[in-house]
């Protein structure tokens, strides 16, 4: 499988494998017109997302639209799930986010819930008003980062606008790591690597990388 940028000649077989994934995963058709959708694809979604599809043997199974705040499309092929497809795009969102990503998914998909709860997203509210008049929930993905400082790593939790909580906009460091500035003073720089689990900090979850 390879993930590359979405190209409008991949445009019929995407929205093809897009509505059909829907349709299987909420029991209805789309709405729109197949014509309609393609025109979203191509001329709508893009100027407000990064859209990116997944390849393999040629043919498309997956789709993503993403920015640094939302996920605003995810639809894998109905015969490639648990293959690692959604893992991967998920990804790529995820690193090129601000720390925080939110997205709607219906209450009905119980395998996106799911699947998006496996990697780390959480629910926060629900109720938004959609075109197929059904219940949907909002999800929100945080990424945790880590303060090196003489107590030890501290956990922070990246704010809205991708800058950190107020503890830890002073500095960043890779990997999400940041150093508190008098450790820098000390010679102490980020640790290699940060554990992958849950971080906690007054009350909000997120996960590490």
């Amino acid at each position: 499988m390879k993930i590359i940028p979405y190209q409008p000649g991949f445009g019929p077989e995407t929205v093809k494998m897009w509505r059909e994934s829907k349709e299987a995963a909420i029991g209805q058709k789309d709405i729109h017109s197949f014509e309609d959708h393609l025109y979203f694809l191509n001329e709508i979604l893009p100027a407000t997302h990064d859209v990116e599809i997944a390849i393999s043997n040629e043919s498309v199974i997956g789709i993503i639209a993403y920015n640094r705040t939302e996920i605003s499309q995810l639809y894998i092929h109905k015969d490639h799930h648990g293959k690692g497809v959604g893992t991967g795009l998920l990804t790529r969102a995820k690193e090129a986010s601000s720390g925080i990503l939110t997205l709607y998914t219906f209450e009905v998909n119980e395998g996106a819930r799911r699947f998006y709860e496996k990697h780390g997203f959480r629910i926060i509210g629900g109720g938004h008003e959609n075109e197929e008049q059904l219940p949907d929930l909002l999800y929100e993905w945080r990424r945790c980062c880590l303060i090196v400082s003489s107590q030890g790593l501290i956990p922070c939790v990246p704010d809205r606008r991708g800058q950190g909580s107020d503890r830890d906009r002073h500095s960043s460091g890779e990997h999400g790591i940041r150093s508190a500035p008098s450790d820098r003073r000390k010679g102490l720089g980020p640790p290699d690597a940060i554990a992958r689990g849950w971080g906690r900090r007054t009350g909000t979850w997120c996960h590490l990388r």
